[in-house]
């Protein structure tokens, strides 16, 4: 007897991590005359697979940009950063969970002056990296750093970041503002909460907190991009 040779169908392929979210996105290739910082690589936008997230400046444009691209290649999307210039360098400062959502945002310096420092977050969603907003639809970043007259700073807590600024008035003490902010998708609100906005004085000259950031920071993989 004779056996019928036996036939085996090869399975279908994987998804692609952009056919896994349900969307597409395409910023092209890298253009020439840039300078690239280090990436960071981890799971961004919650579905399957891991994106690398970084900044590089546009000699031509004289901007800095965010970019993220799933790691194999189906999608990349950009962010140029309008206030940005070559003088302070834009970096990606790690992926963080500020609200415990369980969805990572990037916690990016996005500029600088003599004293400070300028700190926004950005988060990939449905293939696209996007800025985080305040409510009336502004990017949102928030001074950190000290000179002799103004503080800023901000800690994450538990599902918020409390936003902290000081000025030092003419009646030597300090005029503090202090928010405490939950993201709402793409959007800064307020929590709601008993004390959830203070402005008041302090005593005498002070400082009411110390200046910088504490936001613990998600397990990523630093790489090199270029």
């Amino acid at each position: 007897t004779t056996q019928a040779p036996v036939t085996t169908t090869a399975p279908p392929p994987a998804p692609t991590q952009a056919e896994a979210a349900g969307c597409s996105a395409d910023a092209g290739p890298l253009p020439e005359n840039i300078v690239l910082n280090m990436g960071f690589q981890s799971d961004l936008d919650g579905v399957a697979g891991e994106e690398v997230a970084y900044t590089y400046f546009n000699q031509d444009l004289g901007k800095w940009v965010l970019r993220a691209e799933a790691v194999d290649g189906s999608f990349s999307s950009e962010w140029l950063i309008q206030d940005s210039d070559m003088v302070f360098a834009t970096d990606v400062l790690g992926v963080v969970d500020t609200n415990a959502d369980g969805l990572p945002e990037l916690m990016v310096k996005v500029g600088g002056g003599a004293y400070t420092q300028s700190i926004g977050f950005a988060v990939v969603r449905d293939c696209e990296v996007e800025p985080t907003r305040n409510l009336e639809g502004g990017v949102w970043t928030w001074a950190v750093g000290a000179s002799v007259q103004n503080i800023g700073g901000f800690e994450c807590l538990n599902g918020y970041v409390r936003f902290e600024t000081a000025s030092l008035t003419g009646a030597s003490v300090w005029l503090v503002h202090s928010y405490k902010n939950s993201l709402n998708g793409i959007v800064w609100e307020s929590t709601g909460t008993a004390g959830s906005n203070y402005v008041g004085e302090t005593d005498d000259d002070t400082p009411p907190f110390e200046s910088g950031y504490v936001c613990p920071t998600l397990p990523s993989m630093v790489v090199d991009v270029g």
